[in-house]
């Protein structure tokens, strides 16, 4: 009798313990990792793109290009998460998108050509500054750096409908220099002087002027009442 009670412990101890072993539930685990891309669009592509089952959080940084990402490696591994990104056409340091659906993706998306962009204006700024150096005497004033200004403009309607603006002229004030908008309404336009001010002007909108603060990127969203 006590043999069978001793026995019985046995096989309950032993049951417990394996029931705790395949009951057992990984943790989530945190990651962050570079995504590239160019603008809001891209941030609500790659958000969705990610969130699945065992997915909880996923968040890119438009500026940084990091997206920071929580998920659970039981249920859903990081290649395939980091697959998924790839296939909508978002390059990672590690993985690259296919062309033809890089291509696809709208204007203001082709982070490619931003990054081409960017990096060609800062070897013409070297070049420049170094040729000015050569040339100019100790009394000169220096060179200015060039920056790239990007940015989209866009129309809010009533219910709150983003639209992008076609030909909205964006120029430095009292110097003539600017550029318009494409058919995303998205615009890069040289800085290589002192003034800071944008003049936007679309037809049918009050022309407004804006101070650029970081040189970087802007939103511009004109309101449905007619006026920036």
């Amino acid at each position: 009798m006590l043999k069978n009670i001793i026995l019985l412990l046995i096989l309950f101890t032993t049951s417990e313990s394996y029931a705790q072993v395949n009951n057992y539930i990984p943790k989530d685990t945190a990651v962050s990792f570079k995504v590239f891309g160019a603008c809001e669009q891209c941030k609500g592509r790659i958000e969705n793109v990610v969130k699945s089952k065992g997915v909880r959080s996923a968040v890119w940084d438009v500026d940084t290009k990091q997206l920071s990402l929580v998920y659970n490696p039981a249920i859903i591994s990081l290649e395939k998460i980091q697959n998924r990104i790839v296939a909508v056409g978002h390059d990672l340091e590690t993985k690259k998108a296919k062309t033809i659906v890089y291509n696809a993706l709208p204007a203001c998306c082709h982070y490619r050509e931003m990054e081409n962009m960017e990096t060609e204006m800062m070897a013409e700024s070297i070049h420049q500054k170094l040729n000015d150096t050569a040339c100019t005497s100790d009394s000169a004033v220096p060179s200015k750096n060039i920056h790239i200004v990007k940015g989209v403009v866009l129309e809010s309607n009533k219910k709150g409908v983003f639209r992008p603006l076609f030909g909205t002229s964006v120029v430095w004030l009292h110097s003539g220099i600017g550029t318009s908008t494409d058919s995303t309404g998205v615009f890069l336009v040289k800085h290589t002087g002192t003034e800071s001010r944008l003049v936007i002007s679309y037809s049918g909108y009050r022309p407004d002027t804006i101070t650029v603060t970081d040189m970087k990127e802007l939103k511009i969203i004109l309101a449905s009442g007619k006026q920036l």
